[in-house]
């Protein structure tokens, strides 16, 4: 007959939770880091494009979207952009690119 041996008792177990604790407590911060980073570069993305845009409804096409806006008076048109749904969005201002600023 082949004996019996308990290798998990209570105290074991418990030893065991205690010692996963910190690891378990570094994936849930790991876990929030990297949402708020997501989130933070959802938020940012306008803001580093230079450009700024007003929401006009939904977008089915980029080249539909442009003609709409143009249509509307913004004199740079629009683009479809995705935040949870698609819109289009009607360019505002644009931020003029490094080379066109002047000279001192």
């Amino acid at each position: 007959e082949i004996p019996r041996i308990s290798c998990n008792t209570k105290s074991d177990r418990n030893q065991d939770k205690k010692l996963l604790q910190p690891i378990m407590t570094t994936k849930k911060m790991s876990s929030l880091l990297l949402f708020s980073l997501m989130v933070f570069i959802l938020v940012s993305l306008p803001i580093i494009s230079g450009d700024e845009c007003t929401p006009k409804g939904p977008c089915e096409d980029t080249k539909k979207c442009n003609i709409y806006c143009l249509l509307l008076g913004f004199k740079y048109g629009g683009f479809c952009d995705t935040y949870g749904t698609t819109f289009c969005c009607c360019i505002t201002s644009k931020t003029p690119p490094i080379s066109s600023l002047p000279e001192h």
